[in-house]
């Protein structure tokens, strides 16, 4: 059930997270997920490829990719700083993903683009992916 509908299903009852997460009840800001990264895989023919949303970040200075033992590590830092006469605001933190690559992964031809945002990775691989498929009968459990 999406949060839309269970909100709309019980108007007058938040949820316990909503009532404890002080986030939520000064600014109405849900965290981000516990990974810190959120991302996708999917497989193209002949790459696997992994998009990361990190948005506001500088692509020279504020990323680490890197392949150890099959393991994809994605790592980005922020620390940012604004000031003027009246205030001054920061924001700072690190994110860390890894992702299992495939037994067929090249890890020395690894790329990583930086857009709009979104960070993606194209690890090439040794085999084309096919695409296979097959049904699946389902039994009654009667």
């Amino acid at each position: 059930m999406s949060e839309s509908t269970r909100r709309a299903q019980f108007p007058a009852m938040p949820e316990l997270s909503d009532l404890t997460d002080p986030l939520q009840q000064l600014f109405g800001i849900r965290p981000q997920s516990p990974y810190g990264i959120r991302i996708e895989t999917h497989y193209e023919t002949d790459a696997y490829v992994v998009r990361g949303e990190m948005p506001g970040l500088d692509s020279a200075k504020d990323f680490e990719v890197a392949v150890t033992d099959g393991m994809l590590t994605l790592h980005a830092e922020r620390n940012e700083q604004q000031q003027d006469r009246q205030h001054s605001e920061f924001r700072y933190g690190a994110y860390n993903r890894s992702v299992r690559l495939p037994d067929s992964a090249k890890a020395e031809k690894v790329t990583a683009t930086y857009d709009d945002g979104i960070l993606t990775v194209r690890v090439p691989l040794d085999k084309p992916v096919k695409a296979a498929s097959h049904k699946i009968k389902v039994a009654s459990a009667k």
